[in-house]
This record gives C-alpha cells, sequence and structure tokens, in this order.
C-alpha cells in the first residue's frame, strides 16, 4: 500500500467525469492491547507501541464532509455496579473533547465482557477555526443484555491546519483492580 498525506493504502482520484472516486483508507491500526484499571483518574486507552501508521487525522487533510471512523474493541469487568465515563478528544494534545458518555452506573458484569466503540467524525468546515461534529456510542456487551454508555456529540471548533491526535479516555468511579479495562484493537480510517 502507498503512503501518501500520512494516509496508508489509495488515495481519491478524478475520473475525468467531474466525480470524484473515493476509497477508504487506513490511518491507524493498533494491535496492542492497553488497560485501565484500579484507578479513578481519567485515562487514555488507544496509545501502544504496536502499530501500523500514526495515531493521528493529518494536518490540511479536512474539508467540508470530510469524515473519519473510529473503532475500538476491548474487553472489561467490573465488581458491584461501579460508574464509568468514556470521552473523545481530538487535537494537538488530545485536547478537544467531541463525545461524552456522562457518568453511568454500568450493570454487574459476571467475568468480563466485550465492549466496542464506534465513533464517526465529520468536518462541517476547515481551518484554524474549523467545525468537526462526533457522533458514537461505547456498548458493553453482558452476555444478553447489552448495554450503551450514550453521548453527545457537539459541533466543535477543531483546528484542522495541525495533526490531531485522537484519543478516548475511561474514567471509573471506584478504584478497584477488579474494575478494569482493556482496548484490545483500535482501527482510524479515513472514509472519504
Amino acid at each position: 500500500m502507498a503512503k501518501q498525506n500520512g494516509f496508508i493504502g489509495p488515495t481519491y482520484t478524478n475520473s475525468g467525469s467531474g466525480y470524484l472516486k473515493f476509497s477508504r483508507q487506513m490511518i491507524y491500526s493498533n494491535y496492542a492491547a492497553t488497560t485501565v484499571s484500579n484507578t479513578i483518574t481519567e485515562t487514555g486507552i488507544l496509545s501502544g507501541s504496536s502499530a501500523i501508521g500514526v495515531r493521528k487525522i493529518p494536518a490540511n487533510t479536512a474539508y467540508p464532509g470530510k469524515q473519519w471512523r473510529i473503532q475500538i474493541r476491548g474487553f472489561l469487568q467490573d465488581t458491584g455496579t461501579p460508574t464509568l465515563r468514556a470521552r473523545l478528544y481530538l487535537g494537538i494534545s488530545s485536547s478537544v473533547l467531541l463525545w461524552d458518555s456522562g457518568t453511568t452506573t454500568l450493570p454487574a458484569i459476571t467475568g468480563t465482557a466485550e465492549f466496542e466503540a464506534d465513533f464517526l467524525i465529520t468536518c462541517y468546515s476547515k481551518g484554524s477555526s474549523g467545525i468537526v461534529v462526533a457522533q458514537g456510542a461505547f456498548r458493553i456487551n453482558n452476555g444478553s443484555t447489552p448495554y450503551v454508555l450514550g453521548g453527545f456529540g457537539n459541533s466543535t471548533a477543531l483546528d484542522t491546519t495541525v495533526d490531531n491526535i485522537p484519543e478516548l479516555t475511561l474514567t471509573w468511579g471506584t478504584a478497584s483492580s477488579s474494575n478494569f479495562a482493556t482496548r484490545t484493537t483500535c482501527l482510524i480510517e479515513s472514509l472519504n
């Protein structure tokens, strides 16, 4: 795969008919686990050393209608019914809040449960005062009872002329070694 403008994969081309052909492009794929446990401190879960690509949305690649998808998978466990809060950030130092689940009381989980977080980020305007919107959900597959940490995504000012680093943080309400979440995979891709 060719690497162009920070992306791995094919880029869009002009078909000659005035239409552009788009294809999805992987920006980043992480395949080493990161765990957040036994803490009530907001902690990032996307970093890791075993990856393909660079965990960033490259500078000057945004335009109105441009979209990126972030898919995260892993597993978690809790004791009792603790609270959990998930937040998606983007920015030079992952500093701009795009999505927030709010603090949610989890159900008691027997053993471990899978989780998946999916986010779609859309550019409304580009530049040093660009606007993006993130929509998404953090789902816990707890046997026959799936559980969703809803969330909100608002129009957010974001400088698209610089590299922007995404980060998903988790905050447990109770510190316990039995309260943990382990991210096993992360995929960031450009959709158009």
